[in-house]
């Protein structure tokens, strides 16, 4: 290892660290020689001959002129001056708005920071009200015109009033506010939530219930165009499913009677039989599966979400389609088995698939008996075909028929606690309160409650980790991130822990709602609208009449009823004055021939 008088300061940052005791390292034997000497020069062309893996991992050879600058930067500064040298004013505001601003404005540094206080404010509400960053920008420029005026700097230059766009994207968090009060659907996308494994569970433990409509037309008696609806029952630890078909008189929804038939039949089938909890939707349809809870009693739950223990019906949240994985099931059975099925309209019924362009689909030409068997084997074809995911590479058919033999139990492995020494900083995006490191996902309250859009980590360079560290803007550690645990699917706890973590979320969203004003982003609008001067006219060059007649049109066009009317009388009048003068030039004619 080198040494030295520290001259330099120490770059903090564990690459520079990193570099500069790789380059310790590899200088050490020229360095150990005297300068100017031969063993020197001998020692710096074995460096420069052969080639290295630097500190990053990568294949580096570098040249005598490197080497060379190295070794004198290390005499001069020292191990400090091996790597770059790390800036003074690092994590520090070095404009308070922007430069020309700070350098045009008349004003001392207390009342800039006041001033540069309200702006941010203002851009915090307008975020918070919905606005879009174009508007913001140019709400913002005034707002700072108008405090600029107040603290007594009148007529500001348009260049100094342009506000950065990284002054106003700094306070782009505040756009949670206005997604979480405005766009329900968009928040309940984003917010945390608890990942959950289907590993462990049995068949028959947990099925879910919903109605699909059938992208297939058919005829019903009278003649008149019907599509099908299939109550669609999933078992969620073989993915297996089954439909009962219904055909419905026009203007009808699919009954509570259809659907605790279709129940009914499912517990009768061998190879279904009764569920130990039920997973459906919110919609009203299924009232009748709170009375079914009763029956369903009997038997021996393995596992709850939501509710209390003696409830064996879960209802799925609104806006929460990722806890309804038989949605996602019915577009792959039409696109994949249900597209050649005669009256098969492409998902789309007003665009329809046709055989010839311009007819309409050929509805199914069969009984509704005939779509209930053809489906039935459609779905046996389905449940024959190996699978991704949940079943790794197994058929519904064949998880079913080992669950039959034993089954298969859940694997849980504990995290090791490891310290972290020797780390790398990487960025990595923060969605749902977490974020992925290593093929995993990872996450701890403070990320929960984490509201920017990324996030630095420090990563071990030798070690797969536990914990990872986490910085904020300024590099401060600010949490330590865990690898996030797999509940079990009708796991409490995970119900638990999903709502705890709701409600830190929707904390900090409220502590972000608390920090900025309320502005009224169309107010303020129409205030700058207010102030800007009216569009000049512009001077008439010449005025263009395509004929006489055409004048006299637009003329007449422009006119008013009286004004009309007033014109006609004088014209008769004028006619009366022509003619009167002409017979008079007429007669003195005549009498004048005469004498």
């Amino acid at each position: 290892m080198l040494s030295g008088a520290y001259e330099r300061p120490l770059s903090d940052l564990s690459t520079a660290r990193d570099e500069r005791n790789w380059w310790s390292i590899v200088l050490a034997p020229a360095a150990a020689q005297p300068k100017f000497s031969r063993e020197r020069g001998a020692a710096v062309a074995d460096i420069i001959g052969r080639t290295h893996v630097d500190w990053q991992g990568r294949p580096f050879q570098p040249s005598r002129k490197t080497v060379e600058r190295k070794l004198a930067a290390y005499e001069l500064h020292g191990a400090a001056g091996l790597c770059p040298q790390a800036r003074r004013d690092k994590n520090t505001r070095r404009v308070v708005i922007s430069k020309p601003w700070d350098t045009a404005a008349p004003l001392d540094l207390p009342q800039k920071e006041r001033i540069a206080h309200e702006l941010r404010q203002h851009i915090r509400g307008l975020y918070k009200d919905g606005a879009s960053a174009k508007i913001i920008g140019a709400l913002a420029s005034d707002k700072l015109r108008v405090l600029s005026a107040l603290a007594g700097w009148d007529r500001p230059p348009a260049a100094a009033l342009a506000v950065p766009r990284r002054f106003i994207e700094a306070e782009a968090t505040f756009r949670k506010v206005a997604i979480f009060n405005k766009d329900r659907k968009a928040h309940e996308d984003a917010r945390p939530r608890v990942r959950r494994t289907r590993d462990g569970l049995a068949p028959m433990d947990t099925v879910f219930g919903d109605v699909h409509h059938l992208d297939i037309v058919m005829r019903r008696e009278d003649g008149t165009e019907a599509w099908p609806k299939a109550i669609a029952w999933q078992d969620s630890a073989t993915n297996r499913v089954r439909f009962d078909l219904v055909l419905l008189e026009k203007g009808k929804n699919v009954r509570n009677a259809d659907l605790i038939r279709s129940f009914v039949a499912m517990t009768q089938d061998p190879a279904w039989g009764v569920p130990r909890g039920l997973y459906f939707d919110n919609g009203k349809e299924y009232l009748w599966a709170d009375f079914m809870d009763d029956a369903m009693k009997l038997v021996e739950r393995v596992m709850v979400i939501g509710g209390d223990d003696s409830s064996h019906v879960t209802r799925a949240r609104p806006y929460n389609a990722q806890a309804k994985p038989i949605e996602g099931l019915f577009g792959v059975l039409e696109q994949r088995y249900f597209r050649t099925i005669q009256g098969w309209v492409g998902g789309d019924r007003m665009n329809k698939t046709t055989a010839k362009v311009g007819r309409p689909t050929e509805p199914f030409s069969g009984t509704l008996d005939d779509l209930r068997a053809i489906i039935a084997g459609s779905l046996a074809v389905y449940e024959s075909l190996p699978q991704k995911g949940a079943l790794k590479g197994r058929s519904p058919r064949a998880a079913y028929n080992e669950a039959l033999a034993g089954g298969w139990q859940r694997i849980d492995v504990d995290a090791r606690q490891l310290h972290t020494v020797f780390a790398t900083t990487q960025n990595r995006e923060v969605r749902q309160g977490c974020i992925s490191f290593g093929g995993q996902r990872w996450t701890c309250d403070e990320l929960t409650t984490y509201l920017s859009a990324r996030v630095s980590i420090l990563v071990p360079k030798f070690e797969s980790p536990s914990i990872l560290p986490l910085l904020d803007e300024k590099g401060n550690v600010f949490g330590f991130a865990h690898p996030e645990r797999d509940y079990a699917l009708l796991d409490r706890a995970g119900a638990r822990e999903s709502s705890r973590r709701d409600r830190l979320h929707k904390s900090a969203i409220r502590q972000l709602d608390q920090i900025a004003p309320d502005v009224d982003t169309t107010a303020e609008v129409m205030r700058l609208a207010a102030t800007l001067p009216p569009a000049a006219p512009a001077p008439i060059a010449a005025t263009l009449s395509i004929s006489t007649t055409a004048a006299e049109i637009a003329q007449g066009l422009a006119e008013l009823p009286e004004e009309r009317q007033a014109r006609i009388h004088s014209q008769k009048e004028r006619e009366h004055r022509e003619r009167t003068a002409q017979l008079e030039a007429a007669h003195k004619r005549i009498m004048g021939g005469r004498a």
